[in-house]
């Protein structure tokens, strides 16, 4: 029997569920371009490093994620709660992150123009 990986697992939850429940599972270092996660919960995830070029994160809950190094680009994160996550080093060149509460999340190193800090 063949033993099914973390990214295999992931892709499963999320064709089963509208919205699935990813709260504090270790994503990290996973290639997940262009994956639908919309509203899903991924509160406290370990997404460090993990390329979610292109995916769809619209009304996600990252709060307290650790997406520190991953690759955003041209992401849609709208509306999304990121309250106080780790998106330092991240690459978001043309990831919209318009409505998303961006309360206390951890900036440095990120270039946005939306994220600039005055």
């Amino acid at each position: 029997m063949s033993e099914i990986g973390k990214k295999d697992l992931l892709l499963a939850l999320v064709r089963c569920r509208r919205r699935p429940r990813l709260a504090g599972v270790d994503l990290s270092g996973l290639n997940l371009q262009g994956v639908v996660l919309t509203g899903a919960d991924l509160r406290g995830a370990d997404l460090r490093r993990t390329d979610l070029s292109n995916a769809d994160l619209t009304a996600a809950d990252l709060a307290l994620a650790d997406l520190a190094g991953a690759v955003l680009t041209g992401a849609t994160l709208e509306d999304a709660r990121l309250f106080h996550a780790d998106l330092r080093n991240a690459e978001c060149r043309g990831t919209s992150f318009s409505g998303a509460d961006m309360t206390g999340t951890h900036l440095e190193g990120v270039q946005h123009p939306e994220l600039q800090k005055d």
